[in-house]
């Protein structure tokens, strides 16, 4: 078996097996008969037709993000996209130029690609290391969604292997195919609903007319102890009423303003010891973000920034989702007394990789570089 399937077919015993059996959430874990790193598309429709005759259940992997474990696969085989990353400019079916992404390209390989070679960019998700594979096809949702919709909503085509009489098949389905067609049913199936179980995805193709990037963002980081909130239930209450309050008020089609607002309160268990605000402004202006206040009592729990450290403030948005490969000036505090609280710190960030880490996070705290050292992981 080793000798039919080369170096691309990783069989128990592999020093690779166990590493590739798990996804990121290191929790699952499985043992399937073997994992195939898939190189083309010639290969995907061979290995998912091997997989059918030799009764194997088949799981996809992207970038291996799937929390609830649903890649693990007993007994069966993993398909895993993880070689097939490319990032470029294309065609859809009818001929029409096109940007494509592969399958097993990250959020990173997308952000780099487009922005440095084409001076584009998606509104997909903040996390880097996500994989393309599921996170468009579950509707794609992140820090630039407000302004410029579902990574979907830019969407025209997915190359996806599919099986039909038994045997698999690259499927081509277009926004443009034809109306109550299965094409277009299964195009549909692809932008949100259907959580990537119809197939294989090779590559999605996105409209030519792809967002500029914003030349900057500025973003913030502010952070409630655990320890104190649950000491004080009625402001963990009245922080979390009016962040929702203020968002609410300020989330309409036509928003005059803070259309490039993205917020985020992760309630995180509280072994992680903190409640975080991350925000982000698209806009030239700072201004704004003053206004960003859902005013929690003078009485709450001290806010504070994320790590409070005597950190170089050329490298302080380590633990934020930026790249770690740049110096980032600071300036002046510009939302002091957010939530009438401490003043947190804002950074001017380029936007030359769309703020996604280059390195993994480390201790399960989103940090993007060693600690104390500018130099990114490898």
């Amino acid at each position: 078996m080793r000798h039919e399937f080369s170096g691309r077919t990783v069989l128990p015993g592999d020093p690779r097996y166990r590493t590739l059996s798990q996804g990121f959430n290191q929790r699952w874990h499985s043992s399937p008969a073997y994992i195939r790193l898939v190189a083309d598309e010639a290969d995907a429709v061979a290995e998912l037709n091997r997989a059918l005759d030799r009764g194997l259940r088949p799981t996809v992997r992207g970038g291996g993000h799937c929390y609830e474990g649903f890649v693990d696969n007993d007994r069966g085989v993993i398909l895993d996209l993880s070689t097939m990353r490319r990032v470029a400019a294309g065609a859809d079916k009818f001929g029409r130029p096109m940007y494509c992404v592969e399958g097993g390209a990250t959020n990173w390989d997308v952000y780099a690609t487009l922005f440095r070679e084409h001076a584009v960019t998606l509104p997909a998700g903040s996390c880097y290391s996500v994989g393309a594979g599921g996170h468009i096809c579950g509707g794609g949702f992140g820090v630039l969604s407000r302004r410029h919709g579902l990574t979907v909503d830019h969407l025209v085509q997915v190359d996806v292997v599919t099986v039909r009489g038994g045997r698999a098949a690259v499927t081509r389905v277009n926004r443009e195919d034809a109306s109550g067609s299965p094409e277009q049913d299964l195009f549909w199936a692809h932008t949100g609903g259907g959580g990537g179980n119809f197939g294989v995805v090779l590559r999605y193709h996105f409209a030519i007319d792809l967002p500029e990037p914003p030349p900057r963002v500025w973003i913030s980081s502010v952070a409630w102890p655990w320890g104190e909130l649950v000491h004080r239930p009625g402001d963990f209450e009245r922080l979390l009423t009016n962040f929702g309050a203020f968002l609410a008020e300020h989330s309409g089609p036509r928003e005059p303003v803070y259309d490039g607002l993205f917020a985020i309160l992760k309630l995180t268990h509280h072994s992680n010891g903190n409640v975080v605000l991350f925000s982000q402004w698209d806009g030239d202006d700072p201004a704004p973000l003053d206004e960003f206040k859902p005013h929690a009592p003078a009485g709450a729990a001290s806010a504070r920034p994320t790590r409070p450290r005597t950190t170089p403030p050329d490298h302080a948005y380590r633990d934020y989702p930026v790249p770690c490969s740049r110096a980032v000036p600071p300036i002046s505090p510009v939302a002091g007394d957010l939530f009438r609280q401490r003043a947190y710190g804002g950074f001017s960030v380029p936007s030359g990789s769309m703020r996604q880490a280059r390195c993994p996070p480390a201790r399960g705290n989103g940090s993007a570089c060693r600690r104390g050292s500018r130099t990114p992981r490898p």
